[in-house]
């Protein structure tokens, strides 16, 4: 599972609860935090291709998991 967060949105929190999902449920969580987002400008709207290319980077290796 990957997460794309905004570090203006409350990390701490978030960032809490990230890691009890990676603990509890997903083994396999990746947290991402864009330090300059917000969830008024998210990073699929601000910064579309670097979060992009880090979904790449995480199917190539969720695929390599097989």
């Amino acid at each position: 599972m990957f997460c794309a967060l905004g570090g203006l949105s409350n990390p701490d929190d978030y960032g809490e609860i990230a890691g009890r999902l990676a603990r509890v449920f997903f083994p396999d969580f990746h947290l991402e935090v864009f330090a300059k987002r917000h969830h008024f400008d998210p990073p699929h709207r601000m910064e579309p291709v670097r979060l992009a290319e880090m979904l790449r980077r995480h199917w190539e290796q969720a695929e390599g998991r097989d």
